[in-house]
């Protein structure tokens, strides 16, 4: 396995220990057009949906003060962005794997 092989797995796995910190820096670290740059660069971007997306649900749920009208869809909202977020960990972890077996 080349080193490569082993950044690319990491990055993606990070999302257990350093969520978009650390396929951030690789980014950063490594020439433009290499496969490291492009996975770093993949994994950093897939370990910012959820962060974004459990902002928006929090910001939501704090401008809109949920009220009995609305509880419906605020539960419906928060029950998503779970679903999204583990999903989205799930995957990074599965590609991470895989990564490490190719």
């Amino acid at each position: 396995m080349t080193n490569n092989k082993i950044l690319d797995g990491l990055c993606y796995i990070s999302i257990v220990f350093a969520p978009f910190l650390f396929p951030f820096i690789v980014w950063l670290l490594t020439k433009q057009g290499s496969e490291a740059h492009f996975h770093a660069g993949r994994a950093f971007k897939l370990h910012l949906v959820p962060v974004i997306l459990s902002l928006f649900c929090i910001f939501f749920l704090g401008l809109f003060a949920v009220g009995v009208s609305s509880s419906f869809f605020a539960i419906f909202l928060v029950i998503l962005t779970v679903i999204v977020d583990v999903a989205l960990g799930v995957y990074n972890i599965y590609y991470g794997i895989k990564m490490f077996l190719s």
